[in-house]
Order: structure tokens, then sequence, then C-alpha cells
């Protein structure tokens, strides 16, 4: 309730989110819903990933109001970090995607750590292996 208060107290956030309610709801209920649930990460597509500058890394995050950031960790089977980096949103308002910055030359093993947070700051995590 303390969140859907700030959120009240936000004009241009409580309009954000009278804007997305469903019929019956109030812009507090989804601010409230909003707090209780975080992102969902659906899909990691690693297709389009080869360890080359340019690749893209394709991500399905869903949340009841809005994912606010996706974030990139890529790491060498020992840890070493190759790369890491902010995700951008496509316009389907679901899929996020990540261009490669570096050169990437043994992906056997490697780990690609993403993490999404909504509105509230919740943070879901979801690792995928190469």
């Amino acid at each position: 309730m303390l969140y859907a208060g700030g959120v009240a107290a936000d004009p241009d956030l409580s309009e954000a989110y009278a804007g997305k309610t469903k019929p019956g709801q109030t812009f507090r209920n989804l601010a409230v819903a909003d707090y209780l649930h975080a992102p969902d990460i659906d899909l990691i597509d690693l297709s389009g990933y080869h360890g080359k500058p340019g690749d893209v890394i394709r991500i399905e995050v869903t949340d009841d109001f809005a994912v606010k950031e996706v974030k990139i960790v890529i790491t060498n089977s020992d840890g070493t970090l190759v790369e890491e980096g902010f995700a951008r949103p496509e316009p389907s308002g679901y899929e996020w995607t990540y261009t490669a910055t570096a050169t990437n030359d043994d992906l056997s093993g490697d780990r690609i750590d993403v993490s999404a947070s909504d509105t509230p700051c919740n943070i879901v995590e979801k690792t995928a292996e190469l």
C-alpha cells in the first residue's frame, strides 16, 4: 500500500498505471499487483549469438505493468567476464535485444546471465548456458 501511495503522489506514474488498468481495476490495485509481482523472463534466445560483435541475443520478458530494464552479463566457463550491458526494448513491448560488442572465441560452457527489473524495482534473474 505504501508503494501505491507513492504512485498516487506522482502524477506521471499514476497516469501511466491508470492507462493500463482493466475494467473495474484502479491504478492503485495495479500498482500493488505490480509491486508484488516481479517480471518473468520467458525466453533467452541464443541462436543469434556466435561470439562476434554485432551478434544478437533476444530476450522475452513480461510484467503486469512494465519492464524497466534488462541487463545481460556474458562470462566464460572459468568465470571471466566477456561483456555486460543493457538490452534495448523492441516495439512489441515484451521483446528485448542485446547486441554483442566483444569477441568471444570459446563459447563452450559460457554463461549468459539475464536480469530484468520492473517499475517498483523487483528483479528476476535467469541463466542460459552455451
